[in-house]
């Protein structure tokens, strides 16, 4: 895991896509539980599309496992620089200096490992 978190961002990128293109190629449980899935969500799609949203599907699925070891493996101020943009810190920062408590909702959607660093950073979260 170390060394797969010294890879470049861009690396698990690529990787992420080869490896959701062999999941669909060697039909795996994965990829045809995404397939039936996509069919029932989209009848309207050709079955031509939603192979192609499957193949999509399972791209975007592989590549925050591959870089999960980038927060799990590298410094902080690493973790740091990969957050490129923060959307609503004044919002934010007015709720905390009000002194009460703020949750934040964050679902599993790409790398949720790295909120941690930031939060981690400027606030005192606790997790659950």
């Amino acid at each position: 895991m170390t060394l797969i978190g010294k890879l470049p961002p861009s690396v698990f990128q690529l990787l992420g896509s080869l490896i959701g293109n062999l999941l669909l190629a060697f039909r795996t449980r994965m990829a045809l539980e995404f397939g039936e899935d996509i069919r029932r969500c989209f009848p309207e799609l050709t079955s031509r599309d939603q192979r192609d949203l499957t193949r999509q599907s399972l791209q975007e699925t592989s590549k925050p496992f591959l870089e999960s070891a980038i927060s799990w493996t590298a410094s902080k101020d690493i973790c740091q620089s990969l957050i490129y943009e923060v959307e609503g810190k004044s919002e934010v920062g007015t709720l905390i200096a009000k002194g009460n408590g703020l949750i934040f909702i964050v679902p599993y959607l790409g790398n949720w490992e790295i909120i941690q660093h930031y939060l981690g950073r400027y606030y005192k979260p606790t997790h659950r």
